[in-house]
């Protein structure tokens, strides 16, 4: 028999506010907005990409 777990947490994180390169995070980034850039780094793409890479990187950090 296969066992696993899982874990949910269910927090609000801004993942299209932070930069997936460096981790910084902006203090505003309206709807409108469509693109990230980093004033830290300057890394740049789409608001949603952005958010995908945080996403992926925090369930990488979460499996064992």
């Amino acid at each position: 028999m296969i066992k696993c777990r899982i874990q949910f947490e269910c927090r609000f994180y801004p993942n299209s506010q932070t930069c997936s390169s460096c981790l910084e995070k902006k203090l505003s980034l309206s709807l409108s907005q469509r693109v990230f850039k980093c004033d830290k780094c300057g890394f740049e793409c789409d608001r949603n990409v952005n958010a995908v890479i945080n996403f992926s990187s925090a369930a990488l950090r979460l499996a064992v």
